[in-house]
This record gives C-alpha cells, sequence and structure tokens, in this order.
C-alpha cells in the first residue's frame, strides 16, 4: 500500500511552511550582518584623519550654542558663550599676533592678552566701559607697566631696562634715577 493523498498534502504544507521559516531567517541573518557590518564601520575611524570645515558649533543638551570655532574675516576664532547666550571668551590669530580677551555679561572686553608675531605679550585690564585702565607688557625684552586714566592718560608708569636701575613714575613727578621718558 502506498501513502495517502493526505499524507502527501501534509508533508507537502510542512516543507512549504519550513522554506518559508528558511526565507525569514535569511533575512534577518542577512540584515543581522548589515547592521553589525555597519556599527563595525561607522565606528572604525582611521589615524590621522582629517576633517575640514569653514566653522564648527558646540551646543548644550537644550540646543543653545555654547561654542564656536569659525573662520572670521580669514582669521580662525573660538568663542566660548554663556548660559545666557553671550561670548564670555574670545580667541583668535590674525596678522598681529595671538590674543584672547575675557568678556563681562555686557560683551564688553574686560582683559585681553596678546602675543605679537614677534612674541611680546601684553596684557590689558579695562573699566566697565571697555576703556584701557592698565597696561602690563614686555617690550624688545624691557618690562612695562602703565595705569591710565579713564581718558587713557597715563597716571603711573613703570619700566625696567637691563641698562637702568629700577625705575617708578607717578605722574609727572619723577621717582627713581632718571627722567619720564613721556615727559
Amino acid at each position: 500500500m502506498g501513502p495517502r493523498l493526505s499524507d502527501w498534502e501534509d508533508v507537502e504544507r510542512r516543507l512549504s511552511r519550513i522554506e518559508t521559516q528558511n526565507r525569514i531567517l535569511g533575512w534577518l541573518a542577512a540584515a543581522t550582518i548589515a547592521m553589525v557590518g555597519a556599527a563595525v564601520l561607522m565606528g572604525q575611524t582611521p589615524p590621522g584623519r582629517t576633517i575640514e570645515a569653514n566653522s564648527f558649533v558646540l551646543k548644550d543638551m537644550n540646543g543653545s550654542v555654547r561654542a564656536s570655532l569659525a573662520m572670521v574675516e580669514g582669521d580662525p576664532m573660538l568663542r566660548l558663550i554663556d548660559s545666557a547666550g553671550r561670548p564670555r571668551i574670545v580667541e583668535t590669530v590674525n596678522l598681529l599676533g595671538a590674543s584672547v580677551g575675557l568678556l563681562d555679561a555686557a560683551g564688553k572686553p574686560r582683559a585681553l592678552l596678546v602675543a605679537t608675531l614677534v612674541g611680546d605679550p601684553t596684557l590689558t585690564l579695562t573699566d566697565e566701559e571697555g576703556k584701557p585702565r592698565s597696561v602690563l607688557a614686555v617690550a624688545n625684552g624691557a618690562p612695562g607697566l602703565a595705569l591710565l586714566d579713564s581718558a587713557r592718560k597715563m597716571r603711573v608708569g613703570l619700566e625696567g631696562r637691563s641698562d637702568w636701575n629700577t625705575q617708578c613714575f607717578t605722574g609727572r613727578r619723577k621717582w627713581g634715577n632718571a627722567a619720564l621718558p613721556w615727559a
């Protein structure tokens, strides 16, 4: 006696179901391999890779800009921005040298540190209007300090040179052993 027709139909149904399951498992396996491969490739960064852009913006978790690095009038500039959206630190390199500026909440410069192209450093402190009030500098190897009034007129100056003794001047009066160079 041979197999009955219902037995063959049953085998055919089971075989069809197994083939369908195999196709689904094949697609799932291919998708899994593709996702794992993509994850591995995305995680791979070749050493020495260069990212080029004209600007970069750093945002906080709320989407507010907190820093920017951009080319401004042909010079690189880094701005660090407070939580209220105001620039507070500005760094740049330009034809005059490199500088770091500290700004108050109103955006006025309060401190500026500059290194010229020849390397002479200058620290300028300003009042609430942004006017220079004190300058500490080294020019051509000689340190100097100037204290200015609100009209930017020097009221106190101190300069040291290797060929002088220590010099200290207040206003137009001499204190030390040399006359004021600006008198």
